[in-house]
């Protein structure tokens, strides 16, 4: 119902991502990257092997640096080893960012580098705007294509208090998602100049990434962005606030202590195997769900939960969270 009501429902239905309501996204997503072009793709890890495949074809050198903690590598199955001649350079400190250091040290130059704003995995820290520039800047002066996996970019563009156009600018090509940040069904948006997404629409088509009508994603894109994207800064002060009231429970702490955007990781000092049936009861006692499970840490008898905070979870007091919490940890001991 509220994607028939919502004014991007006026256009008539695309055909294949050609016209209506995937039209007007892409128009405003070139206005808000900053990019010559952009294309709709119904999945994000689809639109960036495109990418990646495009780039090493161009350069006629088949890897990837990546982080070794990387959604393209880390929760994909290994689809882009697996389905594509591509091999991944897996650097970086586990609990970290890479540098431009890191990529130095590789000792040959890879057929792409990809930077994940911010890297989930790590507890979503974002690469210093300072080490982003040095990483563009080495791979501009070294002509190696510098893709951003922008999952969570425009939250990103705000902690750095940029325009997601100068962060879109510094890359060879960007992924933007609409789900992730912006309350959307699914699909994101590639974008780059022109004859590289023409090289890319190929490779999206291969890999199923074209269905016949698109448009639902394509509203839902568009609401998401008109509720949210002026709401990121609120979502991200209201992580720190929760993450500050959680880190006074005792048996908790979140990575990082200060969380770099609305996304943070709540560590709990109990085994995941405690942690679950103790979330399943607590949440039927209280009405309150806070994450579908636990995956254990690196510290033995510890486990953590992400949280991305929305406008559903912003709506929780931090204090709220730091109660809810401790109670959690209460019924896992």
């Amino acid at each position: 119902m509220a994607l028939a009501e919502s004014p991007y429902a006026e256009p008539a239905q695309d055909t294949y991502g050609e016209g209506g309501a995937v039209a007007l996204l892409e128009e405003r997503m070139r206005t808000l990257s900053g990019r010559a072009s952009t294309l709709f793709v119904t999945k994000g890890m689809i639109a960036q092997m495109a990418a990646l495949r495009v780039w090493t074809t161009r350069t006629g050198r088949p890897t990837v640096a990546v982080h070794r903690l990387s959604h393209l590598d880390y929760d994909e199955e290994g689809a882009v080893e697996a389905l594509h001649p591509i091999r991944f350079q897996r650097i970086g400190d586990a609990a970290l960012p890479f540098t431009v250091e890191d990529l130095q040290a590789l000792g040959e130059l890879p057929g792409a580098v990809s930077v994940e704003l911010p890297l989930r995995r790590a507890g979503y820290r974002l690469t210093p705007f300072a080490d982003l520039e040095a990483i563009a800047d080495w791979c501009w002066a070294n002509k190696v294509p510098l893709h951003i996996d922008g999952a969570r970019a425009y939250g990103a563009a705000v902690a750095y208090g940029r325009p997601l156009s100068e962060i879109a600018a510094m890359a060879s090509s960007i992924y933007l998602s609409f789900y992730k940040e912006l309350g959307g069904l699914a699909g994101c948006v590639l974008a780059g100049d022109e004859d590289f997404l023409a090289e890319c629409a190929p490779w999206i088509n291969r890999q199923a990434g074209v269905i016949y009508r698109e448009f639902p994603l394509a509203i839902a894109a568009l609401d998401g962005l008109d509720a949210h994207l002026g709401r990121l800064e609120e979502y991200a002060d209201r992580a720190r606030a929760i993450a500050a009231a959680v880190n006074a429970v005792d048996g908790a702490y979140t990575g990082p202590v200060v969380p770099h955007t609305g996304g943070f990781q709540i560590f709990l000092e109990v085994d995941a195997d405690r942690a679950d049936p103790a979330l399943e009861k607590l949440t039927r006692q209280t009405g309150i769900w806070i994450s579908p499970g636990f995956y254990r840490a690196n510290r033995e008898g510890h486990c953590c939960f992400d949280v991305e905070i929305g406008a559903a979870s912003a709506a929780l007091e931090p204090q709220a969270w730091a109660d809810h919490i401790g109670k959690l940890i209460e019924l896992a001991r």
